[in-house]
């Protein structure tokens, strides 16, 4: 059993087990978040160059008045 001392309590089961669901929740969360933040930085910079400086203007020319 995994919390022994609470064996003849079962709200104090049903607690622990709602404490253990909200860590695992979170745990997953704070993990997912680590995941978007690597791959912000693994794409950081990969279009850097990619448009001029004059770019949006060029743009804008495009479009009607």
């Amino acid at each position: 059993m995994q919390w022994p001392e609470d064996a003849e309590s079962r709200a104090s089961l049903v607690r622990r087990l709602i404490l253990e669901g909200q860590r695992a929740v979170i745990d997953k969360r704070d993990g997912e978040r680590e995941d978007r933040l690597a791959a912000v930085r693994r794409s950081s910079g990969a279009l850097t160059g990619s448009y001029g400086a004059d770019y949006l203007s060029k743009l804008r020319d495009d479009w009607p008045e």
